[in-house]
């Protein structure tokens, strides 16, 4: 299994998330703070104690992107899922009226100008296009910035 880097070119929202404390059940030693994956092993290996379901006090993000994906039906999709932002941009073409789509051409070298008005353009539509899902992301997300464009490369 490898690793792919990727590079978007758009627009895209940026959402940072609030580290809440979360308590999660562990099963393990709770004096050792030592996990146990087996259900068979009942004393710790460590100290003796009895193993059993402990409570454990973790820091974790406010939103599940997986949650929020699902609510805005694949309409954006998370460019980077990180535990300190959440990078969301389009999962279908723009319908940009003024400019086509760029199209590049296999192994070609090709050459596009990026202007003013493309940018300008595609923004336009993208808040319009996708306004039901950037007002989902602003109720999930306490930091929902305004959509902006730019290069984003991202870890897939």
């Amino acid at each position: 299994m490898g690793f792919e880097s990727k590079i978007y070119v758009g627009p895209y929202v940026v959402c940072k998330p609030q580290m809440v404390q979360k308590i999660i059940k562990i099963h393990g030693c709770s004096k050792c703070n030592i996990k146990s994956n087996s259900s068979i092993v009942k004393y710790c290996h460590e100290c003796g104690c009895p193993i059993d379901f402990y409570d454990k006090q973790i820091s974790a993000t406010s939103v599940n992107y997986q949650e929020v994906m699902e609510k805005i039906h694949e309409g954006l999709f998370a460019l980077s899922a990180t535990d300190d932002v959440h990078i969301w941009a389009p999962n279908f073409k723009l319908n940009c009226e003024e400019f086509p789509p760029i199209k590049f051409e296999g192994w070609k070298d090709c050459v596009h100008e990026i202007s003013q008005p493309l940018i300008t353009c595609q923004l336009n539509t993208f808040k319009k296009q996708f306004e039901v899902e950037l007002t989902i992301l602003d109720l999930e997300y306490e930091n929902t910035h305004e959509p902006a464009w730019g290069v984003v490369q991202y870890v897939s």
